[in-house]
């Protein structure tokens, strides 16, 4: 299914040096970037680590084995291919327009082998999802410090009326020198002016991390950033405790245990926090990431050995995607890992 190690792409200016991690949507590879680096005297050939991320419908696609091609098995099949494939290439543009030192960096967006792939740069690090797997729930303050930093590159993605959509600790890097970075803006949506959607998407949501406004197309329809400051309360919710919240849709009848109730070493205001982002009614939430930010404590900034941090580089697996169709029910078990969610019924009701 993958491409082999060593693979070349746009004519040798990208080099596959092996898979980082795949999903039910795509593949992401670490590479090297040939390129040049000029001076006022010369120009240097050099080598650049990147990752590449290859659209890869897996549950529809298959790969030629002599070319490399990706084909889709059926006409069902090819109207969710496309469809996908055109939310990655904007996701590529959204982010080639979004320069934060705590956002992934985009290099290019190309289509090759019938799919499409985007360059960007390469974070040595680990995700808060593995750092936790690993460490267990982290302590207070370390979280305090990544959400500090998330909460900047929110605020700044939120002034150009985008919203991410997707926050996770799987999608938050922190890389060698401690620094968090947030990562796959796949399922993120852009505003007019008037602050109206620009683009009509699918139903896409995060088990457990998702507002309940994003169970329903229309309730983001215009921009606000409450669904992302849901998000992030979930994301400290889910570091601090190690469960995985309750679906907001299921929290009628499934209240959400209050963080302490898991966690005695969480202080108040960090709970007060959590739990004002995580209200379900978005008028009941911080108003804004800045809001949520005063509301918070944050320790003073310290350097991280950089010993301490650990550079999972092929080791961590993308969180599965799945798709759900007209009949089918979102998995209710409050226990699974956190899996992106699809309502696919207005692509596959589509004429063929």
């Amino acid at each position: 299914m993958n491409l082999p190690n060593g693979h070349v792409l746009q004519n040798g200016k990208y080099r596959i040096t092996h898979v980082i991690g795949q999903g039910g949507f795509g593949i992401t590879y670490k590479g090297v970037w040939y390129t040049e680096v000029k001076g006022s005297l010369g120009t240097v050939q050099t080598e650049v680590p990147i990752c590449i991320k290859e659209y890869f419908f897996k549950d529809y696609c298959y790969r030629e084995a002599e070319s490399f091609a990706v084909k889709v098995h059926c006409e069902t099949g090819r109207v969710l291919f496309d469809k996908f494939k055109e939310k990655l290439i904007k996701e590529a543009k959204i982010l080639s327009e979004v320069h934060h030192p705590h956002i992934v960096n985009v290099l290019e967006v190309f289509e090759e082998n019938g799919t499409a792939y985007i360059a960007m740069e390469y974070i040595p690090g680990c995700s808060l999802k593995y750092m936790m797997d690993r460490e267990g729930i982290l302590p207070e303050p370390k979280v305090l410090r990544y959400v500090r930093q998330i909460g900047e590159a929110l605020q700044f993605v939120h002034e150009k009326n985008i919203l991410h959509l997707d926050i996770k600790p799987s999608n938050i890097l922190i890389d060698s020198s401690g620094k968090a970075r947030l990562i796959d803006f796949g399922v993120s949506k852009r505003y007019d002016i008037e602050q109206q959607e620009t683009s009509t998407t699918m139903l896409t949501l995060s088990k457990g991390f998702a507002s309940i406004e994003q169970y329903d197309n229309e309730g983001t329809q215009s921009f606000s950033p409450c669904p992302d400051i849901y998000s992030l309360g979930a994301t400290m919710y889910n570091l601090l405790t190690g469960k995985i919240p309750t679906e907001s849709i299921l929290r009628a009848t499934r209240p959400l245990q209050n963080p302490s109730e898991l966690n005695r070493n969480i202080s108040p205001k960090t709970e007060a926090a959590i739990i004002k982002a995580m209200q379900i009614i978005p008028a009941d939430r911080f108003q804004t990431v800045d809001e949520m930010m005063a509301a918070l404590d944050f320790p003073a900034e310290e350097e991280i050995p950089a010993n301490e941090l650990q550079n999972t580089d092929g080791q961590e697996a993308d969180d599965e995607t799945t798709v759900i169709h007209p009949n089918e029910q979102s998995p209710q078990n409050e226990e699974d890992e956190d899996r992106t969610i699809i309502n696919s019924e207005e692509i596959i009701s589509q004429p063929s």
